[in-house]
């Protein structure tokens, strides 16, 4: 999203237990506030034996056009993004971030089953007939099912829009892709872990206490959040994040090779206003670091792209004081770095 001016057009991927109903109500927010929303429909994919992850790729990338695509994922729909971006670059679509909404990180080469908790796995084999699961709404209790979806018109639409479910979803391994730009949007404890693995990674994660169905019960909350979280997932503004992260494990450790090892060969690190460096070259700015080793954190408050591969990251000390990070990156390494305390 970020330094594009080309019209972006929201792909929204279903949960292969759901169907596209689960988006309806975030479409019809995002087509309100003028965007272009496309929201594919995957179920036909289940109805033949294996492959079936390339197949839901192939019908997600399908209807995509050539302008820049964001692609959004709920739940299950997480693993499938990276297939869906293989897709999509088959077509000539460009992918400028992908978007996780309470979802699953990528696991290529893993099953689906390999990463289920042992007591859902069990109660998913407890449904299996003929190999076959029941639709989704069925492996829990009525009440249960409308205490996540009060709305009664709501649940008769998830209720109709799922189907049975062929045992070898969960058990073929997830095929490989590219490596995303990816935005976390967390809707529920569940995907707490899978937030902090995204956040880990330098995504901006937003985190909600809400319910793992608020694309319909909260569309237009969701869709607010949506937006911001994707005009902060570009590759500069991750790696900016992850910069800091990195910062601030080797000023815990004191270990700070895997810390230079995100600059350029020629990068120049200075500050401009502490009588520190200039540093020129990446051997330069790690024994920098080594000989006069910082003592203290650092606490991200804002991550904005000025330019391509530039971004501003103002930052607070977690002992006191603000300052101001300028970051400009070549070929996925930093080469200028200039910072500036308050």
């Amino acid at each position: 999203m970020a330094g594009s001016s080309e019209p972006t057009t929201w792909l929204l991927v279903h949960s292969p237990l759901l169907g596209p109903f689960s988006w309806t109500g975030v479409a019809k927010e995002l087509r309100e506030r003028g965007a272009t929303v496309l929201v594919p429909d995957l179920r036909s994919a289940l109805k033949g034996g294996g492959a079936y992850a390339e197949r839901q790729a192939e019908l997600a990338a399908a209807s995509a056009p050539e302008s820049p695509v964001l692609l959004v994922g709920h739940s299950g729909a997480g693993p499938l993004l990276p297939a869906v971006a293989a897709a999509l670059a088959e077509r000539g679509a460009r992918l400028t971030a992908a978007v996780f909404v309470d979802a699953g990180l990528p696991h290529p080469g893993r099953s689906r089953r390999s990463t289920l908790p042992e007591a859902l796995a069990a109660h998913l084999d407890g449904l299996t007939i003929d190999g076959w699961l029941p639709p989704w709404p069925q492996w829990w209790a009525p009440e249960e099912l409308a205490q996540l979806l009060p709305d009664p018109t709501s649940r008769v639409a998830l209720v109709d829009d799922c189907h049975p479910l062929p045992i070898g979803l969960f058990e073929e391994p997830l095929p490989d892709g590219p490596v995303l730009t990816g935005g976390y949007v967390r809707l529920s404890e569940t995907y707490a872990d899978a937030a902090d693995q995204a956040e880990q990674l330098g995504w901006p994660v937003i985190r909600l206490d809400v319910d793992h169905l608020a694309l319909l019960t909260r569309p237009a909350e969701l869709t607010e959040r949506l937006i911001d979280a994707a005009a902060h997932a570009s590759p500069a503004q991750n790696a900016a994040r992850l910069h800091v992260r990195r910062f601030n494990e080797a000023v815990r450790s004191g270990e700070w090779r895997e810390f230079a090892d995100a600059f350029a060969d020629d990068a120049v690190m200075r500050f401009t206003n502490v009588p520190v460096g200039p540093f020129v070259g990446r051997d330069a700015i790690a024994r920098g670091y080594l000989e006069q080793p910082p003592d203290d954190t650092m606490t991200v408050q804002s991550v904005d792209e000025t330019a391509p591969d530039t971004v501003r990251v103002r930052f607070r000390c977690d002992a006191g004081g603000d300052g101001t990070m300028r970051l400009r990156r070549r070929d996925g390494l930093i080469f200028d770095l200039a910072i500036t305390f308050d």
